[in-house]
């Protein structure tokens, strides 16, 4: 455990105990072959050493197991298995970790140590546990390297579960349909270091990448992998500045060796790329749309050459609206059939799993009473959670009424073939007004609507798929332009949820230990007697943690936090004017709460800001561009790149520096470095 010592994890709180076998329980205590190993921990200041024989909590619970037992340490070295499970069953799971340490009899009859790691993720740092498979994925390429920088107390950890992952993907490569794990260990771990690493950073620097770009082509799209290894960009042509781009075309880049390298792409394909799209599994993975025929671009191992493959070609009649890849390796297209004057919403279901073409089930989405009636289609996806929703509003001949409904698509829902995607249809409440959009939560629990007539209604799912409302808000604001989940989004955690009212507020809502969800305070900008005409809302940006939110607008960029105290705060604004060549720009960085923001003021600049460990908000960059970032979108998903540029400029990449053991210092500062913000900065 020396090796944590610098964690700033407390050793009653992280699992001081190497991990065991699961398959062989036998054997004296020590580092065995393919299992990772823990040194004992040295007693520090800050806290009590976890190296005691039988903790009193744990005496406390065994003697209440066996009335009339004397207390004798012979009494609980010979309890049996199922007596020590049920005890184990109610202790904390600090006090689990001490348990191994009594003896080697309660040391086999605890959970294996990566259950217990699963555990303290899930209690301890619940950001973590939720993060997607692509950290996982990117490790090897992208985060080893920082965590190497700082010599990360967790590296020897994280390099055992890759080559354990490595060797079980290898056994499951032939299989048809990969099952993703409940939690993906590796992948929680490299964001909790990651977390980690960058909470100790005083300052943040970051370095221009240049990379092959042609001369005269702009950006219409861009993409990062889920493991950030790749970037795929959709490009055209462009006559002149005011021209309209031409047809778009695919540039792929790959990470290695600290550039970005141009990837080579074999096709037979000559159709104009219209959408692209990674694939969660199986990894490496990216999906196009080219005319009415749905690729797949598979590596070629060891190389940079992808080469792509036929998935599937609909007929003339179709029309495809959008992709979804799903993390059961479904490929999900939403297409429209045009049939006898009628139009038909379809849905289809590809396999990619072994990068050959495979057979694709297409199924009309029913109307049912629905059909003969004017409707009003809009959906959404969760691929995480491998489902779908498709919202369906008929307008009544009067005008005046609507019959609102939601269908949840997913697998398993076809009582009369599981394997195949069924829906489970709900009818909504609200007659006034059609649904306009929809939007999943992050985990695909919760459901949010918004409706014609400006209310905001909360759903959340069951296991059948049936909507139970939880919420429902009047007065909400929603640019129909722009995509609902960028407007109004929820914490990782999805117990919190930011609905812009009027242009200057934001209502905060938020669900209690009984799942039951309330309004909580309504954050509102200082006024502005300045304010340019015509303003409106462009996103709405909420942290993982939920702490900090960003609200950008065409003329200013608002950043509200929340003190360790609980209160909000309105800390930053910066604004522009019509003047300006270039819009403000807001992205988030993860992991670690950071939050970019690019402005006029008078040059163009970055700014990063994030909560330091006494929960001020700071700022640790800010450095002069060229270009602003390039969205809401433009960090990659590990935070280590970020995307400038703007329709009619190529893009340019910065990335961010590796810290150094000097640059990490030490937790136990009792003043953090940084500029802290307030209200004088605006």
């Amino acid at each position: 455990m020396d090796q944590l010592s610098n964690t700033g994890v407390p050793h009653s709180n992280f699992p001081p105990h190497r991990p065991v076998d699961e398959h062989s329980k036998t054997g004296q205590p020590g580092t065995q072959a393919g299992h990772l190993a823990w040194r004992p921990s040295r007693a520090t200041a800050g806290g009590p050493t976890w190296v005691q024989p039988v903790p009193e909590d744990v005496r406390q619970a065994v003697l209440s197991e066996r009335p009339g037992c004397t207390g004798a340490l012979s009494c609980p070295q010979k309890l049996p298995v199922l007596v020590l499970e049920k005890i184990f069953s109610y202790l904390p799971f600090s006090s689990l970790c001490r348990c191994a340490r009594v003896c080697r009899h309660w040391h086999d009859c605890l959970p294996s140590y990566r259950r217990r790691l699963i555990q303290w993720l899930k209690e301890e740092q619940p950001v973590s546990y939720r993060a997607g498979s692509g950290w996982g994925q990117g490790f090897d390429s992208r985060t080893r390297a920082c965590l190497q920088a700082t010599n990360h107390p967790l590296l020897p950890v994280l390099t055992q579960l890759l080559q354990e992952q490595e060797q079980e993907q290898r056994q499951k490569e032939h299989d048809q349909r990969l099952k993703p794990a409940a939690c993906h260990l590796l992948s929680s771990l490299v964001h909790y270091g990651l977390s980690q690493q960058r909470a100790l950073i005083a300052q943040q620097t970051l370095r221009p990448i240049a990379i092959d770009w042609p001369e005269g082509i702009t950006v219409t799209d861009f993409l990062f992998s889920p493991c950030s290894r790749w970037l795929a960009m959709l490009c055209a042509a462009r006559a002149s500045l005011f021209a309209a781009p031409g047809p778009a075309f695919l540039q792929l880049y790959g990470w290695g060796q600290g550039v970005w390298h141009k990837c080579q792409l074999f096709a037979g394909a000559s159709e104009p790329v219209e959408q692209i799209m990674f694939a969660l599994t199986p990894p490496e993975t990216l999906l196009s749309i080219q005319g009415l025929d749905i690729l797949t671009w598979r590596r070629e191992p060891d190389t940079n050459n992808w080469y792509a493959t036929l998935v599937h070609r609909f007929p003339p009649s179709h029309t495809i609206h959008t992709l979804y890849p799903m993390a059961n390796g479904d490929q999900v297209v939403l297409t429209c059939r045009t049939q006898e004057a009628k139009r038909q919403m379809m849905l289809s279901c590809c396999r990619t799993g072994d990068g050959t073409e495979a057979e694709t089930v297409t199924t009309p989405i029913p109307f049912n009473r629905f059909q003969g009636n004017r409707v009003n289609c809009t959906w959404s996806a969760n691929p995480r959670a491998s489902q779908l929703a498709v919202a369906l509003a008929r307008i009544h001949p009067d005008g005046v009424c609507f019959t609102n409904a939601i269908q949840i698509w997913r697998a398993g829902l076809n009582r009369s073939r599981p394997a195949r995607w069924g829906y489970q249809q709900s009818s909504i409440a609200w007659h006034q007004a059609p649904i306009d959009a929809i939007s999943y939560s992050p985990g695909g629990h919760y459901l949010l609507g918004m409706l014609g007539d400006g209310r905001a209604c909360l759903w959340a799912l069951d296991a059948q798929g049936q909507l139970q409302e939880q919420l429902s808000l009047a007065g909400c604001l929603y640019q129909r332009v722009f995509d609902l989940s960028s407007l109004a989004p929820f914490s990782s955690d999805e117990k919190q949820l930011a609905l812009p009212c009027l242009l200057q507020e934001i209502q905060l809502c938020y669900s209690d230990a009984n799942g039951r969800w309330h309004c909580g305070e309504r954050l509102s900008t200082p006024p502005r007697p300045d304010e340019l005409p015509g303003n409106r809302l462009k996103a709405v940006l909420l942290t993982s943690s939920g702490r900090t939110l960003v609200r950008k607008t065409q003329w200013s960029l608002d950043i509200w936090h929340r003190a360790s105290s609980g209160s909000w705060q309105h800390l930053l604004a910066r604004t522009s004017t019509m003047f300006h060549r270039f819009p403000l720009q807001a992205c988030l960085l993860q992991p670690g709460d950071l939050v970019c923001t690019t402005a006029e003021d008078p040059e163009l600049s970055l700014w990063i800001h994030r909560p330091n460990p006494l929960g001020q908000l700071v700022k640790i960059t800010c450095m002069p561009l060229q270009v602003p970032v390039r969205g809401i979108d433009a960090a990659s998903p590990d935070g280590l790149s970020l995307l400038l540029g703007t329709g009619s400029s190529p893009p340019t990449l910065l990335q961010l520096d590796l810290p150094t053991q000097e640059d990490t210092g030490s937790r136990a500062q009792s003043r953090f470095p940084g500029t802290v913000c307030n209200d004088a900065q605006r």
